[in-house]
């Protein structure tokens, strides 16, 4: 009997502890490559270009000599609804420049463009784990919300300036977080963060 007592005593504190080492609420702060943006702009500014150049092969006098882009910087909480379902929001923001220069085959002599864009990403975001235990959470996860793009643009000692609102999403069915109350994690799917996206998450 005592024994039993002893027992059912340890698992009541061992769950209790569980509980309160993983906890209701967590933070993450993470980073991803941010990729899918970077191939959706190549994709549609290219296919864009090649309209214009079809039907004015002059208009375009341009082509790009530099790109370089920061990846996605992201910061999100989580809130545990249920065993498994948790609910929360992600923010991200994200850098880019690039440089045209003119063709060689160009008459008239003109200045580079420098274009600078910083990209804001705010996402609620839905989280199901597919496997739980008290060291490890398999899961996946859907968000959609809005993107904020600023661009700057300077050209021949000019600058113009414009921002646009669009629709944001991040899809990963595969996300792996490892350890207790300070964690790593690591997930892989599409969307406006990137296909890789990793870093530290604090539970509490």
């Amino acid at each position: 009997m005592k024994k039993s007592i002893i027992i059912i005593a340890t698992g009541l504190i061992f769950s209790a502890t569980v509980k309160a080492q993983t906890g209701k609420h967590e933070i993450r702060i993470g980073y991803s490559e941010g990729s899918s943006l970077k191939l959706k702009d190549e994709v549609l500014g290219g296919f864009a270009n090649a309209i214009v150049s079809a039907i004015v092969p002059d208009a375009n006098a341009y082509v790009q000599k530099d790109s370089k882009q920061l990846g996605v910087f992201g910061l999100g909480y989580r809130n545990q609804i249920t065993d498994r379902l948790k609910v929360g929001g992600d923010l991200g923001y994200m850098k880019s420049e690039q440089t045209f220069g003119q063709k060689a085959a160009a008459t008239t002599k003109m200045g580079d463009i420098k274009k600078t864009q910083h990209v804001f990403i705010a996402m609620p975001v839905v989280e199901y784990s597919y496997i739980k235990t008290p060291w490890l959470n398999f899961y996946g996860s859907a968000a959609a919300g809005v993107n904020l793009t600023s661009s700057t643009e300077r050209k021949n000692g000019q600058t113009s300036k414009d921002s646009k609102v669009g629709f944001a999403y991040q899809v990963s069915p595969a996300g792996l977080r490892v350890g207790k109350k300070l964690a790593g994690f690591a997930e892989v799917g599409y969307g406006n963060k990137g296909i890789v996206t990793a870093g530290i998450s604090y539970g509490f």
